[in-house]
């Protein structure tokens, strides 16, 4: 998709311009990153996991993570069947289907609740209670980004196809 710049202009230095220049948008589509698994894994949701780490008992950087990291099946899997599939085999796969609906919908029914664990001499973590059991949310976190980066691999080194256009 190709478009046109016509005219600059500067009315503070009473300028107007008329260049001829070309600009393109690359990679048009329903996202603004590479449409590709392992660079939304890498570049997107591996981010946002590496915030949470730093604080484990911020809800903004949690949240980021959670919804990142559940779309992550909605990237690497091209049919109902193969999402089913992944998420029978995903740890906590309905804990974090939980949260990221819950939280991107503001579902107060859903099966587990989270909240935050705080006390004297003992820093303040965010916990998922599903079942009467307590889980520490770093831990759901990391037994997923475990799970995926057996899928899709622990860094992402993208190579320029210059052929096709596009990373690989």
């Amino acid at each position: 998709m190709e478009h046109f710049t016509k005219k600059i202009s500067i009315p503070e230095l009473g300028l107007e311009i008329f260049p001829d220049i070309k600009v393109s948008l690359e990679r048009p589509g329903p996202s603004f990153i590479y449409h590709e698994p392992k660079y939304f894994y890498h570049r997107i949701v591996k981010q946002n996991l590496r915030e949470f780490y730093k604080d484990e008992s911020d809800e903004r950087t949690a949240i980021n993570a959670c919804i990142t990291l559940y779309h992550v099946r909605d990237w690497f899997c091209r049919t109902k069947t193969e999402k089913e599939a992944i998420s029978k085999e995903m740890p906590y796969s309905a804990v974090l289907e939980n949260i990221a609906n819950g939280t991107k919908h503001f579902n107060l029914d859903k099966p587990c609740k989270t909240g935050r664990k705080s006390g004297t001499n003992v820093p303040r973590k965010l916990i998922v209670i599903k079942d009467d059991k307590e889980i520490e949310l770093i831990e759901i976190l990391k037994a997923i980004e475990k799970f995926w980066d057996a899928r899709l691999g622990e860094r992402y080194i993208a190579v320029y196809n210059e052929e096709t256009k596009i990373f690989e």
